[in-house]
């Protein structure tokens, strides 16, 4: 448990931190999950979202995203 937390966490870390350093990659993914989950908003933000696998293999932009994070940052001692 103490290994897979540290993975995790480094990971989104390294995510955050190419997204505020590149703009344009946050616009493409921020249209990839409005387009993937405009459906349940309908204009309400209070509104629950219905997150299932179907929706989140939309987001292929999103996984390439992560893979790229994760070549350019790798996380383990290799």
């Amino acid at each position: 448990m103490l290994a897979g937390y540290e993975t995790t966490s480094t990971t989104l870390s390294y995510c955050a931190y190419v997204l505020a350093t590149h703009p344009e990659e946050q616009a493409i993914l921020y249209e990839e999950i409005n387009s993937v989950f405009s459906d349940d908003l309908n204009g309400d933000e209070d509104e629950n979202i219905s997150i299932d696998h179907e929706k989140i293999n939309q987001l292929e932009y999103m996984r390439m995203f992560i893979n790229e994070v994760l070549r350019m940052y790798p996380i383990g001692n290799s």
